[in-house]
């Protein structure tokens, strides 16, 4: 994800998910754990099928702060479901400042998918499903997908960088810490530290 900071607004751009990789190990609602795969073209599909997606923070409903058509633009590429949005939410642009914007995922629901053994493990490949919205997520949530690389640009002071790190979900959750994963499936895991460049 890359952000940049304006005045009175933040910019955000990248993956909400990229396709064709494996999520993080997930449990279903009887407790068997899996890992799931979107396939490519699900999201075409799906952005066809439905053009008013929201953008919400934390998949809160009570805190929308995009639509696709309005502030958001959301299509799918040869590697994922790629974003661009401009926020004007002082919550969100204020989590920007705090570096404290982790990463993406995506609501869904009627998936269509097919199964197959992998290991000890079932991998579900997601074929189809509808799409109704997105989520900025800050640093309150732990997403089930690993992502790339967050670069945060503040362009009133192109002086300050910050370089952050990725960290894998596993090296930060205790045992008894699970992903929230209520029907929402999450993308782009940031864990970030932070250096003075």
């Amino acid at each position: 994800m890359e952000i940049r900071l304006l005045q009175d607004s933040v910019e955000l751009e990248g993956y909400i998910n990229v396709t064709e990789r494996k999520s993080k190990i997930m449990k279903d609602s009887k407790g068997k754990n899996f890992v799931e795969v979107i396939k490519q073209g699900t999201f075409k599909r799906a952005l066809e099928r439905n053009k008013n997606v929201l953008m919400l923070l934390d998949h809160d409903t009570n805190k929308q702060i995009g639509k696709v058509g309005d502030n958001v633009e959301l299509k799918e590429d040869s590697i994922g479901l790629h974003y661009r949005a401009n926020i004007s939410d002082a919550a969100t642009v204020q989590l920007a400042k705090d570096n404290n914007l982790v990463g993406c995922s995506f609501g869904f629901n009627n998936p269509v998918d097919s199964k197959k053994k992998i290991g000890v493990l079932e991998q579900r490949d997601i074929k189809n499903l509808d799409l109704f919205e997105v989520s900025i997520l800050s640093n309150k949530k732990n997403p089930a997908y690993s992502g790339c690389s967050v670069e945060v640009r503040n362009l009133e002071d192109s002086n300050k960088n910050i370089e952050l790190e990725i960290r894998e979900l596993e090296d930060y959750l205790s045992d008894n810490e699970k992903v929230d994963m209520s029907s929402v499936y999450n993308a782009d895991l940031f864990i970030l530290k932070h250096k003075n460049i």
